[in-house]
């Protein structure tokens, strides 16, 4: 996913085996489902992520219903 990726802010709606989460993302009116792994600091950290989380999700420009969850938003900032 190195190269052309998007940035998207959303919230999971559910979570679902093997740390796969469905997460409601919205980019202006573009509303959109993405089924996001939590990767890099969230797992060697052990950081949870549950469902109604704001999280930021990096897509692929190719593939937007696919992505990884890189953040989870602090609680204040939504």
């Amino acid at each position: 996913m190195s190269g052309e990726t998007l940035a998207l802010q959303g919230v999971v709606r559910e979570g679902h085996r093997g740390g796969v989460f469905v997460v409601d993302c919205r980019l202006g009116s573009l509303r959109r489902e993405v089924l996001a792994k939590v990767c890099g600091r969230l797992v060697t950290r052990h950081i949870r992520v549950l469902p109604g989380d704001a999280v930021l999700v990096e897509v692929s420009a190719y593939d937007t219903k696919r992505g990884r969850i890189v953040q989870r938003m602090d609680r204040t900032t939504t």
